[in-house]
């Protein structure tokens, strides 16, 4: 018993032995020196710089074919190569519904105007496609329509030229649709695919595509009534003026002197030679026409001269 006990404790300090020497070997061995740290961070950025440079000359090589095939575009191939989003530094673009409400199943049209910034314009004939963005069954929408470009007065390349410098108008016929209710707002959208030229060089800017939203009331649209001239009726019977009428080609007649005292008007006809008298009044330019009977100015003075006489006749009988 007591010999048993012995070796195993011999067996356990051995083995105590083993386990605080082991580690201390294999970390001894398994340390790296300053030098040796050193040397292998130096590789490690050699290497990095090593790839930045070729990643560097991989860059610069595909630019330089990059710029190549760009000289080689034609300017239709450029733009088609530089498609981009916003054009607000170079067009602005404003919509309108008119009317600005629509009932369902009514149609207006869609007014859009572009407004050129700077030197940006829009040549012609107008490079320009449009994509609806509406919901289906609201509103559709029918083909685009530019207004006529006018000669150029400002942009130096398009001189004489038609071209859209400081404004374009499109038009775009809508019909609403029969599900939408009353009351509600339609929106209407448009994507717009159109290419900006430089005024001054001639040369293409870029391609780009804008959106352009409106909203339209289901309503009844009322336009104010314009009073005007009233009109007849078609029972009320027309008012007709006679003319007088005029001398015919058989005869012609000569106005009396109004100078004359009396006298007679002759008529002479035009193709034959009998005179025809026709009696005529007396008159004076000089004497002022009398009343319609001929007497009223000698039965007042007849009158006047009974009241004077009467008078005399009544101061005679008082004096006496």
């Amino acid at each position: 018993m007591i010999f048993c006990l012995s070796s195993l404790s011999r067996i356990l300090a051995v083995l105590f032995l083993l386990v605080a020497v082991v580690p201390a070997q294999l970390g001894e061995a398994g340390e790296l020196t300053a030098e040796q740290i050193q040397a292998m961070r130096g590789q490690r950025q050699n290497a990095a710089k090593a790839k930045q440079k070729g990643d560097f000359k991989e860059e610069a090589a595909d630019d330089a074919a990059a710029g190549a095939r760009w000289a080689a575009m034609t300017p239709g191939e450029r733009l088609a190569a530089n498609v981009r989003r916003g054009s607000k530094s170079h067009c602005r673009f404003v919509a309108v519904c008119r009317p600005p409400k629509l009932l369902p199943g009514e149609s207006g049209t869609l007014m859009i105007t572009a407004i050129l910034q700077g030197q940006a314009v829009l040549s012609s004939p107008l490079q320009m496609t449009m994509t609806p963005r509406v919901n289906l069954g609201s509103v559709s929408l029918g083909d685009l329509v530019a207004h006529p470009a006018l000669p150029g007065t400002m942009a130096k390349a398009y001189l004489g030229r038609p071209v859209y410098e400081n404004t374009a108008v499109f038009e775009v016929p809508v019909t609403m649709g029969n599900d939408v209710r009353l009351g509600e707002k339609t929106s209407v959208s448009v994507d717009l695919q159109f290419d900006v030229y430089h005024g001054e060089s001639g040369l293409p800017v870029g391609r780009f595509i804008e959106r352009v939203t409106t909203n339209v009331d289901v309503a009844p649209h009322v336009d104010p009534q314009i009073v005007g001239r009233k009109t007849k009726s078609q029972d009320e019977p027309e008012s007709v003026s006679i003319a007088p009428p005029k001398p015919t080609n058989s005869e012609t007649t000569t106005k009396p002197d109004s100078n004359a005292m009396g006298g007679t008007a002759v008529v002479i006809p035009a193709g034959g030679s009998e005179l025809v008298e026709v009696d005529e009044p007396a008159t004076s330019g000089d004497l002022p026409p009398t009343g319609g009977d001929g007497g009223g100015v000698s039965f007042m003075m007849i009158i006047g001269g009974g009241v004077f006489l009467l008078a005399m006749l009544v101061l005679l009988m008082r004096k006496n």
